[in-house]
């Protein structure tokens, strides 16, 4: 079987000085060798204001949800500009029940000399019509961190209104967004979100929107690296942590 999911967003934001877009896109698939054990990629590239990163990764999960009790796992090998070049990560998640899940990310640097952990702790319920999730990331030799709170509501089958709070290096700045999303079909959606940024003193409106297609089941064990990472610390969810 195989599955796979592309995501193309744009964020643009001013003030604090200056005015820029961000834009990207991410590109994943999968094949399941088995009803439990798959083996993938993924390939990501951002912009701003013309300045390019890229990201590969190879990995290969494992679903033992409906098999061998409530754990899931993956382990990847990547490389790209987002860590310090090539680097390792393993993932491990509990099912509580269905719809309801949490899950521990490590990615570690290959590169010699490089001491870097990255490291991601997700939590995720999925209701009928109410949605959250929540993630918090940091990295192991620097003083950043982040949080992120996400909700969702189904006001139709197709139309979700969005809203989100995200903070950073423990509250030195905080963004606010408010959305919505529209899925034109099974998994098929597009989404459009304003976002404010404030750091006590300065603000930043921004205004954020993206289209998503998704042949997975949209839970944290079908998530790839940049879903995990880089989408909530770049794009609809939050801000960059550059600005």
């Amino acid at each position: 079987m195989v599955s796979g999911a592309l995501d193309i967003s744009r964020l643009d934001f001013g003030g604090m000085g200056g005015a820029g877009t961000l834009s990207g896109a991410s590109l994943s698939g999968a094949y399941a060798i088995t009803p439990n054990i798959a083996f993938g990629a993924s390939f990501t590239r951002l912009d701003f204001d013309g300045s390019d990163a890229t990201s590969n990764e190879l990995f290969m999960t494992f679903d033992g949800t409906d098999m061998s009790g409530p754990f899931y796992g993956r382990v990847a090998l990547g490389d790209g500009d987002f860590f310090s070049g090539r680097y390792f990560g393993v993932t491990g998640g509990y099912e509580f029940n269905p719809g309801s899940e949490a899950a521990l990310s490590l990615f570690r640097s290959l590169e010699d000399g490089a001491d870097e952990t990255l490291y991601l702790l997700q939590f995720q319920h999925s209701g009928e019509m109410f949605d959250v999730d929540g993630r918090y990331f940091g990295v192991s030799n620097d003083n950043f961190s982040q949080l992120d709170i996400n909700f969702s509501y189904a006001v139709t089958p197709q139309i979700d209104v969005l809203a989100d709070i995200t903070s950073f290096d423990n509250g030195d700045l905080v963004n606010l967004g408010i959305g919505s999303s529209y899925e034109f079909t099974d998994g098929i959606a597009a989404y459009a979100k304003l976002n404010r940024l404030t750091d006590g003193s300065d603000s930043i409106n921004g205004f954020g929107f993206g289209i998503t297609f998704d042949m997975g089941e949209g839970s944290l064990k079908d998530q790839n690296t940049y879903e995990r990472v880089l989408r909530p610390l770049y794009f609809n969810e939050g801000f960059p942590p550059f600005i």
